[in-house]
């Protein structure tokens, strides 16, 4: 197809994750020059957090556990939270706490980071369903087993406004830790708030992550 060189031309292309990641196993040479083709490209995040997906992942947790919940107050107060919070906007506060029903163990901030998480370094609904089939539903599943679990795509993530240099963080300030689990679960749970949305980094307040803490507690 021939055009005129004074007509400009538009590429799109869907992709499941950041170009770079497809030369993840690439030498650093040849990583470079795709590193430098991807950015030519303006790239638009887009990430399912509609009801719909919501629902399902509801439906999947709770054919799939072993335990129920039990603090049905806790439940409906951390549903409370996370609208004054702002989370879970396409929700009303009574769909929510519905939702959280269905989906315990899943904890709130886990629930919410988990679409999110899924469509901006790794393979979107394939990830997020791997996960929910994965992981162990015999306790409660905190923001830091979300975050062990994705710790590799976060490494591996060297795209514009990726996440590996907030890795490289969370893993610097979890090595001065040590053993304590406490100061591990806060680290983890910051570097996931602190991820933003869009690719751009946020703050972790100190109040979402105290939330993100309790859980349904």
């Amino acid at each position: 197809v021939s055009r005129s060189k004074d007509v400009p031309m538009t590429l799109g292309l869907f992709l499941h994750r950041g170009l770079l990641h497809y030369a993840g196993n690439m030498p650093q040479s040849v990583r470079m020059e795709w590193k430098k083709i991807e950015g030519r490209f303006n790239t638009i995040q887009y990430f399912d957090d509609s009801k719909e997906i919501y629902k399902l992942i509801g439906e999947v947790i709770s054919s799939r556990r072993s335990i129920k919940p039990d603090n049905l107050e806790g439940i409906s107060a951390a549903a409370a939270e996370c609208k004054a919070f702002g989370l879970f906007n396409d929700l009303s506060e009574k769909e929510l706490a519905g939702l959280f029903r269905k989906s315990y163990p899943l904890e709130p901030m886990t629930l919410f980071f988990l679409p999110r998480l899924s469509a901006r370094i790794a393979q979107n609904e394939r990830t997020l369903f791997n996960f929910l089939y994965s992981v162990d539903l015999g306790s409660p599943v905190g923001p830091d087993r979300l975050y062990d679990y994705f710790s590799g795509e976060m490494q591996n993530d060297f795209s514009m406004g990726g996440t590996y240099r907030q890795w490289v963080e969370a893993q610097s300030a979890l090595s001065k830790v040590g053993d304590d689990s406490e100061s591990s679960r806060a680290l983890k749970s910051a570097c996931l708030i602190g991820l933003g949305v869009n690719g751009e980094r946020s703050r972790s307040g100190y109040n979402l992550l105290l939330f993100a803490q309790r859980g349904f507690s």
